[in-house]
């Protein structure tokens, strides 16, 4: 037999009950495709606490080598980076689910789980860290950027990240929220011509790291989105051996 694929736990989308249909938990099949492709085997993490100790409850997902906090339709409620709402017709996370990311988040610091954000996963992080959002780039007069399409994003080389080379890269983008304020110890290595943050990373962990864009719905040619989620995976596959090394 070859050696075990790295577990990795993706966050669940949640759409609450509509009329007579069950809310449901779900996650789009990019996610799991493209970190399947990758060498990883995926398991969906539905927002759950059965303790009243949520940091204690996460750590029923010790068997986790790799976190990903993915993108979702709805947003962070302004009241977890101490706004109000902005903008009346939206569709906002539920809080059980923020506060689920944000555990896992603080897991994630606390055993040095790897990490990867997408789109309001990278939100979230910033959120946690203290950071604030633009509620709705749109509305802003100094942005001109499309940012629900693809577009362009600048990346500086920048230590430990060495490993994504510096340039211009055209990324797959879908989102109308961004970060405003940049939350403690977040540095960032990616933005767009408008000066949208669009990558950062916590360079004191061996491997936490969001992005605004999709990384795993990457277009044709789109070299960094690639070597992004190839990273992630070797990084989770490292934590997988050392975790296996110190159980022996």
């Amino acid at each position: 037999m070859g050696a075990k694929l790295p577990v990795i736990g993706i966050t669940a989308d949640y759409e609450p009950q509509h009329n007579e249909n069950h809310p449901r938990h779900f996650l789009k099949a990019p996610y799991v495709d493209t970190l399947r492709d990758a060498g990883a085997l995926v398991v969906i993490l539905p927002f759950q606490f059965f303790q009243q100790d949520q940091t204690s409850d996460v750590s029923q997902w010790d068997f986790l080598d790799g976190i990903l906090i993915s993108g979702s339709g709805p947003d962070i409620p302004p009241s977890f980076y101490g706004k109000s709402k902005e903008i009346q017709n939206n569709e906002w996370m539920t809080d059980e689910r923020v506060r689920f990311e944000q555990a896992l988040i603080k897991k994630s610091e606390d055993d040095k789980t790897p990490c990867l954000g997408i789109c309001s996963g990278l939100q979230a992080l910033n959120v946690y860290r203290g950071g604030t959002l633009l509620q709705d780039i749109p509305s802003r007069k100094d942005s001109f950027l499309d940012h629900k399409s693809p577009h362009a994003v600048h990346v500086e080389k920048r230590p430990p990240i060495d490993w994504i080379p510096e340039g211009d890269y055209q990324v797959n983008s879908f989102h109308h929220q961004g970060v405003d304020l940049l939350g403690s110890g977040l540095s960032v290595f990616a933005k767009t011509s408008d000066g949208m943050v669009e990558g950062v990373i916590d360079p004191s962990h061996p491997f936490m790291i969001a992005v605004q864009w999709h990384p795993e719905r990457f277009l044709s040619g789109d070299h960094l989105s690639r070597l992004i989620i190839s990273q992630f995976v070797e990084s989770c596959a490292a934590r997988k051996s050392l975790k296996e090394s110190r159980s022996r």
